[in-house]
């Protein structure tokens, strides 16, 4: 009875496990990691009955899709380098594409405080 519950409880841990990985785990869900560290989480999460191929789909399709179009040229290498050149990838665009989101940040405030000033004096019009 003991071994059955430990197998129904470890069982039912790597269910929850496998059902994270592949309903909710996302690479910015947690501090900033770099690929291969979300790599060897998911690797963690899926435990050993999970194939390789199925995580390989999940962890390239969580990246960005700058990257996603870069490795989709690695499909023959072993999951392990591609993750090395993702971190390679990351650490060359990463300061650009925060430079990017930073801009984009600046364009939507300043068109917002527009539209604000705009509604001002409509209001003040009435």
């Amino acid at each position: 009875t003991l071994k059955r519950e430990l197998i129904s409880r470890l069982s039912t841990s790597q269910e929850r496990k496998t059902k994270r990985l592949l309903e909710q785990e996302e690479i910015g869900d947690r501090t900033p990691l770099t690929p291969s560290q979300f790599l060897r989480h998911l690797k963690d999460l899926a435990g050993p009955t999970v194939p390789e191929t199925l995580i390989r789909t999940l962890w390239t399709s969580r990246l960005p899709v700058q990257m996603q179009a870069i490795l989709a040229t690695q499909e023959k290498n072993k999951l392990d380098d591609v993750a090395n050149l993702a971190d390679k990838i990351q650490e060359t665009q990463g300061p650009r594409v925060a430079t990017m989101a930073a801009n984009n940040n600046d364009d939507v405030m300043t068109s917002l405080l527009k539209q604000v000033e705009a509604l001002t004096i409509q209001v003040v019009a009435l």
